[in-house]
């Protein structure tokens, strides 16, 4: 047997018979499987006619270092997407453990989301800024590329900071959770390099 061969593990019965006739896709069917993928939590702010807007999205994704750029989707029925379809300038913001009540906050339709307790203040290009996040960043929207019922946004990176000691808010199974290393790293040793993870809950935007 050559190195480049390798011989499968045995399956089980039911591996086996769900492999043989695997059931179809359809929308539940990538909403189960993204659940069970836990990824960050982020809220994207724009200004929409001198008014902040914003959303909560878990499909930020990092797309290029260089140029550096990030993409989110946005559900074209969603009502911040008349403020993104139009805006050149935006936030994007990952949000820290114990920021859930924000999360909350963003996710809610028709709620005042600008309102005390929510603490921001004005950026460049008058994005809207979340104040106590993990990581922020201005960006300028490059592209919006049609995909099914939601709108990818690709856009580049001009402006960003990052409160090193903050951990991330995490979002999985339909619930909030936080980091914990399952390996501990060497004394001594650097972390890897930082990068937005790809988040899914089968929807993508709020």
């Amino acid at each position: 047997m050559s190195s480049r061969e390798r011989t499968p593990h045995a399956l089980t019965t039911a591996d086996q018979a769900q492999f043989a006739s695997p059931p179809p896709a359809d929308d539940e069917g990538l909403r189960r499987a993204f659940r069970r993928h836990a990824g960050s939590v982020s809220v994207v702010t724009a200004s929409h006619h001198g008014s902040p807007v914003g959303l909560l999205v878990t499909s930020l994704v990092s797309v290029s270092a260089g140029p550096p750029l990030t993409s989110f989707n946005v559900s074209l029925t969603s009502s911040s997407w008349p403020a993104l379809e139009r805006a050149r300038h935006i936030g994007l913001h990952l949000l820290a453990e114990g920021q859930e009540t924000l999360a909350t906050l963003f996710a809610q339709k028709g709620a005042d989301r600008f309102s005390p307790p929510t603490v921001w203040q004005a950026g460049p290009y008058h994005v809207p800024l979340l104040e106590g996040c993990a990581s922020w960043s201005v960006a300028c929207i490059e592209q919006r590329v049609p995909a099914g019922d939601h709108m990818i946004v690709v856009a580049r990176l001009l402006h960003t900071d990052t409160r090193e000691e903050a951990a991330p808010l995490l979002y999985h199974a339909g619930a909030y959770h936080r980091a914990v290393p399952t390996i501990a790293r060497p004394a001594g040793e650097q972390p890897c390099a930082p990068r937005l993870s790809v988040v899914a809950d089968g929807n993508g935007s709020r």
